[in-house]
């Protein structure tokens, strides 16, 4: 009987609280919302609720950026989770706990916008302990606890952080403090690009190409690369506590950027020529001596080299001219028909010779179908390895063309050849 009496008054004392829990909640949906005027700011400003030891709410930490259970003090927007979650009584110690319900559930700040209740019946958060402790031995022992959010508790919380700290100047303070704050990343920048002009401007003195090929004419692509470029763009990826704090921060930020700004030597490879290079393996800090060693490149030879026999002959009948693409320009210098047989090509101690071609020229007429790619020994103009001095030593170049004039059904020859030098010839590296 005894017993019964205790277990009969624990749950009477339960109910009381069930029915205080109710009623709390009636009043919060109950209320109106406040309509918020939002504070346009170049950054909007993000805080967080904190509470002081004398249970004080108020904004600890800020950024401009948002970050987990944080308020938009421009909007007055949150993104604390509203949903409800499930918290099972830690005298039990069911399971572990996912860190979020963790928060939710037993997180001073995070709890202290939320209620609890037992079986769908809504209670006051801050009177769940003493309600665990009376059902301790009692038969809600085995009930799952759930964890809501609430709407009112929240309001009042935000109020009186912004009595305390009003979000105007918060938003006004900090944005004025990133601004200020681009003037010292401007000026890091303009002394990484300082230090990037004047390395450049000895880079200039110390390129140095030794070609032993004489044939390269141009300059090696040689240039300093922003590795870690300085940008004038201020950082905005941190969180502060107090406009000191943001100063701070931004300044740090900016000696930081600049502390590790880098400048790398690149040197590309000269194409169509066999060549070393050295001293492009050079980096450089802003914190460095801006020294620069000497960048060599030594060229040996042209890896290929090309030469184009030029073909320039003529009588008083027939001309025969070679442009550098190989096209070959046949024109009939007679008032009569004139029929081409055969055209040879002499290269060097080469000859080749095309038969049979049957090329009809009216008088006065040109004919431009042949080319010298036709020949096989034209194909074979190409050297490897070559230095200027190479390209000193004389071919033979010329042709010979058999022909008849119609009107004498004879057959006519056209044969020249020069001794030239390659050298002479057009050519280039490729």
């Amino acid at each position: 009987m005894d017993c019964f009496n205790k277990r009969f008054g624990l749950t009477a004392l339960a109910a009381v609280f069930f029915v205080t829990g109710c009623a709390s909640n009636q009043a919060v949906d109950g209320g109106n919302k406040p309509v918020v005027t939002e504070i346009k700011s170049d950054l909007p400003v993000y805080a967080k609720l904190d509470l002081t030891p004398e249970g004080k709410y108020y904004f600890s930490e800020f950024s401009f950026v948002e970050f987990k259970n944080s308020v938009n003090l421009n909007s007055l927007s949150h993104n604390l989770h509203t949903g409800k979650v499930g918290c099972r009584d830690e005298i039990y110690n069911i399971g572990p706990e996912k860190q979020e319900k963790k928060e939710l559930c037993h997180d001073k700040v995070l709890s202290s916008f939320r209620t609890s209740s037992y079986g769908g019946e809504a209670m006051a958060q801050n009177t769940i302990s003493v309600l665990v402790t009376v059902l301790s031995f009692g038969t809600q022992a085995n009930s799952y606890r759930y964890s809501s959010f609430d709407n009112e508790l929240f309001s009042k919380a935000l109020t009186e952080a912004l009595t305390a700290q009003p979000r105007e100047q918060l938003i006004s303070q900090f944005n004025s403090i990133y601004q200020q704050s681009k003037q010292t990343f401007a000026e890091k920048k303009t002394a990484y690009d300082n230090k990037w002009r004047d390395l450049n401007a000895k880079l200039e003195k110390a390129l140095v190409v030794k070609d032993n090929s004489q044939l390269y004419q141009g300059k090696p692509e040689v240039y300093i690369h922003p590795s870690s470029p300085v940008g004038d763009k201020v950082r905005t990826d941190f969180r502060w506590g107090s406009a000191s704090d943001l100063t701070a921060k931004l300044q740090e930020a900016a000696n930081t950027e600049y502390a590790e700004g880098r400048w790398s030597l690149i040197c590309h490879s000269i194409h169509g020529f066999k060549h070393t290079s050295s001293g492009c393996d050079q980096r450089w800090g802003t914190a460095d001596e801006l020294t620069m060693q000497p960048v060599l490149y030594t060229i040996d030879s042209a890896s290929r080299y090309r030469y184009t026999p030029m073909l320039n002959a003529s009588n008083a009948h027939i001309s025969a001219v070679s442009e550098m693409t190989g096209r070959i320009t046949l024109t009939n210098l007679t008032n009569s028909f004139l029929t081409i047989d055969s055209l040879s090509l002499y290269i060097g101690r080469d000859i080749e010779t095309l038969s049979n071609l049957n090329v009809q020229l009216p008088p006065k007429g040109v004919n431009r179908s042949l080319s010298l790619a036709k020949y096989s020994n034209f194909q074979m103009t190409s050297l490897a390895n070559v230095k200027k001095s190479h390209l000193a030593r004389s071919i033979d170049v010329g042709l010979a063309m058999k022909y008849k004039v119609v009107d004498t059904n004879l057959e006519n020859t056209l044969y020249k050849t020069n001794s030239v030098k390659i050298q002479d010839l057009p050519g280039q590296v490729y």
